[in-house]
């Protein structure tokens, strides 16, 4: 009798794959156990195939139309390499190519860089289905956009980061290559800035204040020691105060729970959840937090939190947007987007789904006047022209040109931003006014990063002015905090 291996390889006549996307990487054993199936018929289901990285879809999409076949000319055995030439999004970037995201040096990304040419080899296998095509009993789901102002203590804060942010994009956009990682750096710390100016994220914008650290790595010493040198710069808000994002969401949440309805919070951002988890905690609102929770028992809490009598769900985006069903919530608060509009699409999707009762209330909470805006407004065209290829809607012209209006986020974000022009931050030398820096917290913080920078001590205005776009004239002198060590030298 022949050995059970080769005799299960070959028993299915069909196979049909559901959540494909699962069955990724070329040494995982959910992957190799795929492969080895050698049946006549294939079928695979996936919400969110190219999404991921396109080494996952490689081995997947190998298996179903053959390696090396007419339908997919791309050989088991040194096709990848080429398939990544075509393919793969890289983080860093040349500025000749920054468009296609073709060229530069190598950090792979998950996302197709080469959307048009994909759908191209895909499409005429495959059935794009819809919810709305085939769930006509499902609820109606309606999203509204609430765009925040910053109250004038964050609203100063973000302008000094915001200056600081359009100095470091303005040096690396003029570079012939420039470096992409930087951009993404600077970028986050507006992101952090227009959310988080408290404690829990202050240091994830230390950059902008000419202090290198990588919160990741850095011990909770350093990190205090950060914030309290940043304290002394009044680059964060006390702990008593909150932020119109975090009110609002406070509001909606009051409503929701008056209606004896669930909401589910969604954030990428761990120090805004943090704030959010505090505030709930403050206010006596009954929440459930997935922060820790691993992803074997992330099904069990959502069930949990079904079951029990707590409004709110606290989540991280990138944790809970997909695979699960949690209908017994019917509102959805997200508090920031992301590069990726399907990260934030899914997350609405989370209680509209099949067995879902009632309508579907999805609010996104976003700063105005901040980089927020220019990430909506890019996301939101980056998702159009993807549905413009899906939905073979761009008929007069190529998908890549669809494509490349959209295809880097970062990189057009980055140039949204440096073409704001504002009031400059007006420099106040009134004595009074001088911010005295404490000699512990300095020596402090120049443990805590590298020897290259550090915090520049230097004279902060108490009230700085804040001005909407030309609002205002322009004072004498201006004011960048993150400056060279000769200038603080001097």
């Amino acid at each position: 009798m022949a050995p059970l291996g080769p005799r299960i390889k070959r028993l299915f006549s069909c196979v049909i794959l559901d959540e494909v996307q699962d069955a990724k990487s070329k040494g995982s054993l959910k992957g190799e156990t795929t492969r080895a199936l050698k049946a006549r018929g294939k079928a695979v289901l996936s919400g969110t195939w190219l999404k991921g990285y396109v080494t996952d879809l490689f081995w997947s999409a190998g298996w179903l139309l053959g390696f090396g076949s007419p339908l997919w000319p791309f050989p088991y055995n040194g096709g990848s390499g080429r398939f990544l030439e075509q393919f793969g999004t890289y983080q860093f970037i040349t500025k000749e190519f920054a468009a296609s995201l073709q060229t530069g040096k190598r950090k792979l990304i998950p996302s197709v860089s080469n959307l048009g040419r994909m759908w191209r080899l895909l499409s005429p296998f495959t059935v794009r289905r819809l919810k709305e095509d085939f769930l006509t009993d499902l609820p109606p789901k309606h999203v509204e956009v609430h765009w925040v102002e910053l109250e004038s203590d964050h609203a100063a804060i973000y302008r000094r980061v915001e200056e600081a942010m359009q100095d470091t994009l303005k040096r690396e956009l003029d570079k012939t290559e420039p470096n992409m990682g930087v951009i993404s750096m600077a970028l986050w710390w507006g992101r952090y800035a227009s959310s988080c100016p408290n404690e829990e994220g202050a240091a994830h914008y230390a950059g902008a204040f000419g202090t290198r650290l990588n919160v990741d790595e850095a011990t909770p010493a350093e990190i205090k020691a950060v914030i309290d040198q940043m304290k002394l710069l009044g680059a964060v808000l006390p702990q008593k105060v909150s932020t119109s994002k975090i009110d609002k969401a406070m509001d909606l949440i009051w409503d929701i729970q008056a209606k004896g309805e669930k909401v589910i919070v969604f954030t990428s951002l761990r120090g805004l959840y943090a704030v959010m988890e505090r505030e709930l905690k403050r206010t006596g609102i009954p929440y459930i937090g997935m922060d820790g929770v691993t992803t074997q028992k992330r099904n069990g809490v959502a069930r949990q939190f079904e079951q029990s009598t707590k409004t709110v769900l606290l989540a991280g985006t990138g944790t809970l947007n997909r695979g699960v069903t949690i209908n017994g919530a019917n509102h959805i608060l997200i508090l920031n987007t992301e590069w990726s509009p399907e990260t934030t699409l899914q997350a609405e999707d989370r209680c509209h789904r099949p067995g879902q009762e009632r309508e579907v209330f999805v609010h996104y909470i976003l700063a105005a006047d901040t980089v927020e805006e220019q990430m909506w407004e890019l996301i939101n065209q980056k998702a159009a022209a993807q549905r413009a290829v899906f939905d073979k809607e761009a008929q007069s012209r190529s998908v890549e040109d669809v494509m490349a209006e959209a295809v880097s986020a970062q990189m057009q974000v980055a140039k949204a931003v440096i073409e704001i022009e504002r009031t400059a931050l007006p420099v106040e030398t009134t004595p009074d006014d001088v911010v005295p820096v404490a000699p512990e917290a300095e020596a402090a913080v120049q443990i805590a990063q590298p020897t290259d920078s550090r915090v520049i001590p230097a004279t902060v205005p108490t009230a700085a002015a804040v001005g909407r776009r030309g609002r205002k004239t322009v004072p004498q002198a201006q004011l960048s905090f993150f400056g060279m060590l000769a200038q603080s030298a001097e």
